[in-house]
């Protein structure tokens, strides 16, 4: 078994999801991964599980997409 245990995903949704960038330190990165693309990522790759992280350079404080993301997609099986 795989796991990567620390991913950061970011929504491309700024309705839903607004980042909080206009606060990024220089250089921090913002970059959109979302849920759906990690798991495409991830079955492309052999990995079994993941970690997920809050991006705090794209939300600072505010945990919603990540919350979101692990509530859609429970854990299955344990490690």
């Amino acid at each position: 078994m795989i796991i990567d245990t620390h991913v950061h995903v970011v929504s491309g949704d700024q309705r839903k999801y607004p980042k909080q960038v206009a606060h990024a330190a220089p250089g921090e990165w913002v970059r959109d991964t979302s849920a759906e693309m990690l798991l495409s990522l991830n079955a492309q790759t052999g990995i079994d599980k993941t970690v997920l992280v809050q991006a705090y350079s794209a939300y600072k404080y505010d945990n919603s997409y990540t919350a979101d993301c692990a509530a859609r997609t429970p854990v299955t099986s344990p490690v």
